[in-house]
């Protein structure tokens, strides 16, 4: 193929729609001609949007197409990257990881868990305390029925898919013992973690798996991505869902832990306490039909105090009655009142008749916010699930 062949077919190549969120709260809707570590270039209609990166929060790929379902391991390594692999193995102190973007090897010290077994709510939960636990040694997780248990050592090697034998080393009490890998729900390493490079981009795909990125390089097919762990991925853009440039500017509520949490209920059953980034009733946060990832799901007679100690300049956020609620009844209304260091910066009812609200405060200088939601004018508390979808702090 001759140059100018290539070239034609390059520049027949469709460019990704994309929806880019910025600093300033401005949305841009394009094709994306162009991405490199200072500058987010879109195309819309035969203009063109030059967007300097340090103003830019999210890119997102609207048409990702869903991956196919995995029944691999899940890994999550010290930087915060979560892969489904098709294989995982170790072999002294590297674990080897290979996926549908590609295979890497990283240092053990550098892997936080990795989950082998099926996934279901009573076992995610299980897992998560054990996430918690507090231990000087690995964890080798096993499942009885749907109970996990647990034996404290050292991991050693453990066995890819295609081993034959199918073991992992554990050390126990100095002694080693070899257990079999499929009798093995999943390992949690405590590890003394190294340092670090920093972050720039977290890489969200369309099945889940989440990218921790030191270095990203697009060319309008494919994003490849260098991990904070270590190893190099190649991302088709038809999985990439969203690449976020947050950290270090933006703070999620739902990430940040309340200092005081306060509920009064109707009828002294505590049946609403306020939940993360889901519904009250555990579903999706969804308003008027659109679904968000993060948020706060509260309900009436409900009080939020967050610590943010001046480190912030605007509050933004998405305030709608939750579309599972919506129509059941004439009373799904809250009155949503918003404060600052004692002073009320927002202070509306929230009717599920409306169409969902934006939300943009300015937070500047302010040391303590508190989010309280009260009955709405109907003074009853039937379906006041309030909604602060995308809920966020920025700096």
């Amino acid at each position: 193929m001759s140059v100018w062949s290539l070239l034609l077919v390059l520049v027949a190549l469709p460019l990704p729609a994309v929806e880019i969120e910025t600093l300033s709260g401005d949305r841009h809707s394009g094709e994306l001609v162009e991405l490199t570590d200072e500058m987010a270039v879109v195309k819309q209609d035969q203009a063109s949007l030059r967007l300097p990166l340090a103003s830019v929060i999210e890119i997102r790929f609207p048409s990702a197409a869903a991956a196919e379902a995995s029944t691999g391991p899940r890994v999550a390594l010290a930087d915060g990257s979560r892969l489904t692999l098709s294989n995982f193995s170790i072999a002294g102190d590297k674990a080897r990881c290979e996926s549908s973007c590609g295979k890497f090897t990283v240092s053990v010290t550098r892997v936080s868990h990795v989950r082998f077994g099926i996934s279901t709510t009573k076992l995610d939960e299980a897992w998560k305390s054990l996430l918690e636990r507090e231990s000087k040694n690995d964890l080798l997780v096993v499942k009885k029925e749907d109970v996990l248990d647990f034996v404290a050592g050292e991991c050693g090697d453990v066995a890819g898919l295609g081993d034959a034998a199918g073991k992992i080393a554990f050390l126990l009490d100095g002694d080693e013992v070899p257990v079999a890998r499929d009798k093995v729900y999943g390992i949690i390493f405590h590890r003394r973690v190294p340092n670090l490079p920093k972050s720039v981009c977290q890489v969200r795909l369309a099945g889940g798996d989440v990218l921790s990125a030191a270095k990203f390089a697009w060319d309008g097919k494919e994003l490849k991505v260098r991990l904070v762990a270590g190893g190099d991925l190649v991302i088709p853009v038809a999985l990439v869902a969203a690449i976020d440039f947050s950290a270090d500017r933006i703070s999620y509520l739902s990430d940040l832990k309340p200092r005081d949490v306060q509920y009064v209920p109707f009828f002294d059953i505590n049946l609403y306490e306020y939940r993360r980034d889901r519904s009250l009733d555990g579903t999706p946060l969804t308003l008027a039909g659109k679904t968000y990832a993060k948020g706060l799901a509260m309900h009436s007679k409900a009080t939020l105090k967050y610590r943010i100690g001046g480190e912030y300049t605007r509050f933004r956020a998405i305030a709608g009655i939750d579309d599972s609620v919506r129509g059941q009844n004439k009373h799904e209304n809250v009155q949503l009142v918003i404060s600052g260091d004692g002073k009320k910066l927002f202070d509306q009812e929230v009717k599920a008749t409306d169409p969902p609200r934006p939300i943009d405060l300015d937070v500047a200088g302010v040391r303590d916010l508190e989010i309280l939601v009260d009955f709405g004018s109907d003074m009853r508390d039937i379906a006041d699930h309030l909604d602060l979808a995308d809920a966020k702090l920025l700096k």
